[in-house]
């Protein structure tokens, strides 16, 4: 309701006094009525003197230095009155962080100056670039309008003058959030020439957005859903779902993916290997295809696999665990303060003497992981947990690392194996300084070995999609060999992997078509096959190799299927140079290298949408507790940190801003 205290009523007598001193003949002014900072509106120079003419005046009758017959200031102020403002002036005085906003031209005739230019606060509030850095920081409105009014003070700018207040500065968020979503979305789609893989991956985060308040202590599941390409990773939401079934799960990724009209350029899906996205008849997987009314290739997430497979070897060494992390781990991680760092102990290199395959593979691997640190840019591209793990691996095969510092233990759970992976062999190297039994220290051994020699460099390589079917083929081979060191430690990965042999099926074995690992033979085999078997139909499918028994005997161009030359054209490649060309050709043509292209960047790892995740976890809290403006957040988000991935001084001075028209 309109205010009408003694002291609004005083104000108001004031301000109409204040108006009439500075003009004489003027409309009756609407105060309230909310304009846009520098609006103003052009009048034509009236033919007469009346009520209606609306040309300032000044206070001796003189035309205005500043009206429209003037030819060094073409500009005028229309002060008018609208009866059916009247709702709009109860709204407005409701508001009390309310401001009136007047032109330039006004302020300078209240004020009896000219108008100053916008000061720092101003255009720091106004500035898109502000706000989406503001969002990734994680500051909220309040906060961020302390700083603006310490800026303000120490730039010598009254913060008086200034509008500034926590309503103000979270308004020009929102319109700032909303500007530049709407830009990224058609900057997105407009470039966009690659096919898809869609990702997805849930996960248990407290409902911060629930409009129940009683509610938002309760946990609520988290659907990421991501895509990428060539050269491509999107995120398109971070949904909340009732529950994790596969029906909510491919209901939600098929809605989002709809919205931004990506299901025509969808050619995979990558997801872990659960029973909620696996399952035959109720999986996520199948019934998103249902929906999309086409097949599409099962990606299953082959880092999701290898921790599959370590598990399992983790398990046959110390058994069960209850809890989220092992009581030895926990112990570890309690006494880490208490460790010489510089007394760490590696493998005792006799181990190695006389044993040709073993030895074999320790030299391998260390020739692996130096020539990786050997390429800049491919040690760049890993971080954490990866970089560790190969570091340490290193450590315990019994090389230096000149000036090496051990990082702290931190979180471990059943769902972070590659966390449980760094914890074995750090213990390993710390056994002497820890009260373990001779029986532990002797697991953390052949779990270690196991690690260094087999398990990291078959991680690193996984990722790569055209290699994919060969080197689990190879690798295989490799776990039944390594019975002659270990037989426990074999049996155990072969039968975890046996379950997993996705990539060995006979629709993703045609990626390795692709590879520079295949012999031409076996391409030129394999292709062979494919146009015999070929009956230009999808039906039966066949996404991973159920019978593994005879493995060990087989080569590529057995796995092919009645359903692979069907799975090779789903990736909608052009494939006509393959028919008319030999084989031995390919490697030459343009065509063939356009396709491996598109074949290499396929991401057969869901590392992506766990970081989205990751993400998602960060800023549950923080920011807002409205739905979709926390989606448009974590856009934003997104957004700059694809525009400012780190704070060097060499990427801060390429920084453009963001457009948002």
């Amino acid at each position: 309701m309109h205010r009408n205290t003694p002291t609004q009523r005083h104000n108001e007598q004031k301000y109409v006094k204040l108006l009439d001193e500075f003009f004489e003949i003027a409309p009756k002014i609407n105060y309230h009525l909310h304009r846009k900072e520098n609006e103003k509106v052009k009048v034509a120079e009236p033919k007469s003197l009346d009520l209606r003419d609306t040309t300032p005046i000044t206070a001796n009758n003189d035309p205005d230095p500043k009206s429209a017959d003037n030819d060094v200031y073409q500009r005028t102020c229309l002060l008018q009155t609208d009866d059916s403002d009247d709702d709009r002036i109860k709204e407005i005085d409701s508001d009390p962080d309310f401001e009136i906003t007047l032109t330039n031209y006004q302020k300078s005739k209240l004020c009896g100056s000219a108008i100053k230019e916008p000061g720092i606060i101003h255009k720091i509030i106004n500035s898109p670039d502000v706000s989406s850095t503001l969002d990734r920081a994680g500051i909220t409105s309040p906060k961020f309008s302390m700083i603006c009014a310490a800026i303000a003070g120490a730039v010598g700018e009254e913060i008086n003058d200034c509008v500034l207040s926590t309503s103000t500065c979270y308004r020009r968020r929102e319109e700032h959030r909303d500007q530049i979503v709407t830009v990224v979305k058609e900057e997105f789609l407009s470039s966009l020439s690659t096919n898809l893989v869609v990702h997805w991956d849930g996960k248990k985060l407290r409902d911060s957005t629930n409009d129940d308040l009683t509610l938002r202590n309760k946990k609520v599941d988290r659907l990421a859903v991501v895509v990428s390409g060539v050269d491509v990773q999107k995120i398109i939401t971070i949904a909340k779902m009732n529950n994790e079934t596969g029906l909510v799960i491919s209901d939600t990724v098929y809605m989002h993916i709809n919205e931004w009209t990506l299901l025509d350029r969808l050619i995979g899906i990558c997801t872990d290997t659960t029973a909620s996205n696996t399952g035959i008849h109720n999986g996520s997987v199948i019934l998103f295809q249902n929906l999309l009314k086409r097949n599409i290739l099962y990606l299953a997430c082959r880092h999701h696999v290898f921790e599959l497979i370590i598990g399992a070897i983790f398990i046959a060494l110390f058994g069960e665990t209850k809890s989220g992390s092992p009581e030895m781990f926990e112990s570890f991680k309690r006494d880490w303060h208490l460790v010489d760092q510089k007394a760490f102990k590696p493998l005792d290199l006799n181990l190695f003497k006389g044993k040709t395959y073993i030895a074999k593979l320790r030299k391998n691997t260390i020739e692996y992981v130096e020539k990786i640190f050997a390429s800049t840019e491919r040690k760049a591209a890993l971080k954490g947990d990866y970089l560790e793990m190969l570091e340490l691996c290193l450590i315990v095969l019994g090389k230096e690392l000149p000036n090496y510092k051990f990082h702290i233990p931190h979180a471990c759970s059943h769902s972070r194996w590659m966390a449980k992976i760094i914890y074995v062999m750090k213990m390993y190297l710390f056994r002497d300084q820890l009260s373990f039994s001779s029986a532990e220290i002797k697991n953390l051994e052949d779990i270690s070995i196991f690690i260094c020699l087999v398990y990291v460099k078959n991680w690193i390589k996984c990722s790569i999609a055209s290699d994919a079917p060969h080197n689990d083929l190879l690798l295989m081979n490799d776990l039944k060999l390594y019975s002659k060191i270990h037989n426990v430690i074999s049996t155990h990965a072969i039968g975890k992997f046996s379950d997993h042999l996705w990539y060995l099926g006979s629709e993703l074995v045609v990626l390795s078509l692709f590879s520079d690992k295949v012999p031409d033979t076996i391409k030129c085999r394999m292709f062979d096959k494919m146009k015999v078997l070929d009956n230009n139909e999808w039906v039966e499918r066949c996404p991973r190799l159920i019978d593994s028994t005879k493995i060990f005997k087989k080569n590529l161009d057995d796995l092919v299927g009645t359903s692979s030359m069907m799975a090779l054209r789903s990736l909608q490649l052009d494939i006509a140079f393959m028919f008319k060309n030999d084989v031995s050709e390919w490697k030459n043509l343009d065509e063939y290298k356009a396709a491996k292209k598109t074949v290499d960047a396929i991401h057969v790892v869901n590392d992506t949408a766990e970081r989205t995740l990751k993400l998602m976890t960060d800023f549950n809290e923080n920011l807002t507790t409205n739905e979709s403006k926390k989606q448009q957040s974590i856009q934003v988000i997104e957004d700059h940190r694809k525009r400012v991935p780190n704070t060097k001084k060499s990427t801060l001075s390429m920084y453009k801003k963001r457009r948002i028209e």
